[in-house]
């Protein structure tokens, strides 16, 4: 696809990417790093001096950009002949709140992602407490109590019981620590 409206330096940018289409003073397009991107979430814009501006809505680093499009970084700084103009306002305005905006979503997004991950594993760990609590407990009350008495047979059933509890309770959450770490290991291989 050739850009006819764009300098040299975004021309050449623009041509090796897919679904561009222009937006006021920029252009939006689909991601060649690896976001998985199937909209338009690459920003393509001409700053000062002829650079060639990138930002992936989806979070890709420029370097990832520039590599999946076989460039340097260094190429997107080619000078324009022309002269520097002064911007037109933008047609939607993506000012500096909107951007910052929009890295403050996906941090939270991220954030609320780790904690759902996570959330399950503290459940149990604080049930592997609280039961060994119990435990401990109902033990020092079978102590207090001594002999035959049947509240002594009692306390050291419960005892026994939320022993049972606090073990099977560990035994998931060390299943689920496993599931979690081979959950990462599949990612940090696949990138």
């Amino acid at each position: 696809m050739t850009v006819l409206a764009a300098p040299p330096g975004l021309a050449r940018v623009l041509d090796q990417l897919q679904h561009v289409r222009r937006m006021g003073d920029s252009w939006r397009g689909k991601c060649p790093g690896p976001c998985d991107d199937h909209h338009a979430a690459l920003s393509i814009r001409e700053g000062s001096g002829g650079r060639v501006l990138l930002y992936c809505f989806k979070g890709c680093q420029l370097w990832e950009i520039v590599c999946a499009l076989g460039l340097k970084v260094s190429d997107l700084f080619t000078r324009s002949k022309r002269p520097r103009r002064v911007p037109a306002p933008p047609l939607r305005a993506e000012t500096e709140y909107e951007l910052a905006r929009a890295m403050v979503l996906r941090e939270e997004e991220s954030l609320l992602r780790m904690r759902n991950r996570w959330t399950p594993l503290w459940a149990l760990s604080d049930a592997v407490r609280e039961h060994s609590k119990l435990v401990q407990r109902y033990r020092q009350l079978a102590a207090s109590c001594g002999g035959e008495k049947e509240g002594t047979w009692f306390c050291l059933a419960e005892a026994a019981h939320h022993q049972t509890l606090a073990h099977l309770a560990a035994h998931e959450a060390d299943q689920l620590l496993t599931e979690v770490r081979r959950g990462h290991e599949r990612q940090a291989q696949a990138s």
